[in-house]
């Protein structure tokens, strides 16, 4: 996530970090970000970049409590238990956590996103609503406006 950003330059505070983030993000995460943003994905709002407690997420759906994290190489052995760990915690918010290797997307970024939506409209609980207006607020998150390793599971 941070392959281009050495981690001293990276703010220690979530919002900043996060806008740090989108400056410098991988071609995996563009390629995907092309076929998430402005609802291209069923309707679907995503965020990318997202500053969830402590954490920032790559890509997430807050309508369906959804987090796509893009893995690289260095996820493979160093980083799995941190890995682990922070995905357990964004689950105990409530998130589900998709990851997918960064080749996949390379691969075909739109495959990957074929696999996100499968997994949205299984979801039966929630749907996509077209108006930001009706989008339920999650309370992990802040209120719009305000600053505040292995592959799918």
């Amino acid at each position: 996530m941070t392959d281009l950003v050495p981690p001293r330059l990276i703010p220690k505070k979530p919002l900043t970090r996060s806008r740090a983030l989108r400056r410098n993000s991988t071609e995996a995460e563009k390629q995907l970000w092309s076929v998430l943003q402005n609802r291209k994905l069923d309707g679907w709002k995503f965020r990318r970049q997202a500053a969830i407690g402590s954490f920032v997420v790559d890509f997430c759906c807050i309508q369906a409590q959804l987090i796509v994290e893009l893995d690289g190489e260095q996820h493979a052995d160093a980083r799995k238990r941190y890995d682990d760990a922070r995905t357990l915690e964004l689950q105990a918010r409530g998130f589900r956590v998709l990851r997918f290797w960064n080749s996949e997307v390379s691969q075909g970024a739109e495959g990957v996103a074929e696999e996100i939506s499968r997994i949205l409209k299984e979801d039966k609980s929630v749907t996509a609503v077209v108006s930001r207006h009706n989008v339920p607020q999650n309370p992990h998150l802040p209120a719009a406006g305000r600053p505040a390793s292995s592959p799918v599971k």
